[in-house]
């Protein structure tokens, strides 16, 4: 009986360790849409076309309040009605730092209900392509930092959006976001989606793993009983 158990708190053992080892990673980057929840919240920004908004300005969608704030304040644009030459299908409608080159600066999200991942296009008034880097915060205790690349296409350069995802692991959760560009320009962020993590593949493959051998050493004791 000793040994039976002894045998499953190994197994056990094994999946703990190595699921705390990726847990401990703090987040990973999501690279495209497709790897968000269908059943998150999108939040789309609204307003009337150009108008201005001083910083900081806070939008609600699915029960949390999104906070945006940055050095010069925003405004509701749409693309291919008040917003031209952008990567952004027509009628998206962008928060956009007001002004021009390096008027607008890094933005902050702050989330009033903490998640477990978010994920968003946005553009830097860049003419060409350019980098943005994202952070995501539990708190004060950074998750981790990641790049995107994009090409807004002004000047007839390729069309390329960049993608900001990013998912909590281990337990952590979202507070905020910061987004910022490698040239210190303004950047339009189109509608932001968010909700619970989802389970990890990694954590899937442990588990399941670490379950079929389990499995496996209680039919081999069974076997030897009968």
């Amino acid at each position: 009986m000793g040994n039976k158990l002894s045998g499953w708190f190994c197994v056990l053992a094994l999946i703990l360790v190595a699921g705390s080892v990726r847990a401990n990673a703090g987040s990973f980057q999501i690279s495209s849409p497709a790897g968000l929840s269908p059943s998150d919240t999108t939040l789309n920004f609204s307003g009337s076309q150009s108008t201005l908004f001083d910083s900081p300005i806070a939008f609600s969608a699915g029960g949390n309040t999104l906070t945006f704030s940055n050095t010069g304040g925003f405004e509701v644009v749409e693309a291919g009605t008040s917003y031209f030459d952008t990567a952004f299908p027509n009628g998206t409608v962008i928060l956009y730092g007001s002004g021009y080159f390096g008027s607008g600066g890094a933005v902050t999200i702050d989330f009033s209900n903490p998640v477990g991942q978010v994920g968003f296009n946005a553009e830097e008034f860049a003419d060409g392509p350019y980098t943005v880097s994202f952070s995501a915060f539990d708190g004060a205790n950074l998750l981790g930092t990641f790049t995107s690349s994009g090409s807004d296409p002004d000047g007839g350069f390729d069309s390329v959006l960049s993608f900001e995802g990013v998912q909590a692991t281990g337990g952590d959760r979202i507070t905020s976001l910061v987004v910022s560009d490698g040239n210190g320009n303004n950047l339009g962020l189109g509608p932001i989606t968010y909700g619970a993590a989802t389970p990890e593949p990694g954590t899937f493959g442990l588990l399941l793993t670490g379950l079929a051998g389990l499995g496996e050493m209680i039919r081999r004791r069974a076997l030897q009983r009968s």
